[in-house]
């Protein structure tokens, strides 16, 4: 459930638009960033859990939802209409690695939600390896597909992203309607 939470394959082209001003050798690095933060993220908060926003940060699933689908229609919009931060001049790893790419797209709250449900109901064990097959995978899949989408050229995957982003407004859409009119879905 975790994998298709994560969604590599439709993400892929998005973060290949973010990284497009990348060489391969500095995507492959934030390919890897980015999971790896979204591993650790899900690690925590899946260990931390209903707690942790509870009693640090005073704040509830609904609230983290809301946020989450707020950044992701903004992103999404963004990208919409004026094309991807990594596209700036001297775009660097740190603009996009950790926000947008690690969360919200690679996690959001439904993420940490799965997670937490994982721990619950089968322990830190079952918690790390199914962490770790997941994130690993999903690497393989972002590392070793993204020479074929370069192949693809500019124009077409500026076509492929520019429909990823519209999908990625829809996810946004209904994670906040979610949030606002079923708080305990």
């Amino acid at each position: 459930m975790l994998f298709i939470i994560v969604n590599p394959f439709g993400n892929l082209p998005i973060m290949m638009d973010l990284t497009s001003a990348f060489s391969s050798v500095r995507r492959r690095q934030a390919f890897t960033y980015a999971v790896l933060i979204a591993a650790i993220l899900v690690f925590a908060v899946s260990l931390a859990g209903q707690q942790l926003l509870d009693n640090v940060f005073h704040v509830g699933i609904t609230e983290l939802r809301i946020m989450g689908g707020l950044v992701l229609l903004v992103l999404a919009v963004k990208n919409i209409v004026a094309g991807p931060a990594g596209k700036k001049k001297g775009g660097k790893l740190a603009d996009i690695v950790a926000v947008p790419m690690a969360f919200p797209m690679l996690v959001a709250t439904v993420s940490f939600v799965t997670g937490i449900l994982i721990m619950q109901k089968s322990g830190f064990f079952v918690l790390t390896a199914v962490i770790a097959a997941v994130f690993s995978a999903v690497w393989l899949i972002l590392v070793f597909l993204s020479p074929l989408f370069s192949r693809l050229g500019a124009a077409n995957l500026t076509i492929i992203s520019k429909i990823m982003y519209i999908v990625l407004a829809s996810k946004a859409m209904k994670i906040l309607l979610t949030a606002i009119f079923k708080p305990g879905v």
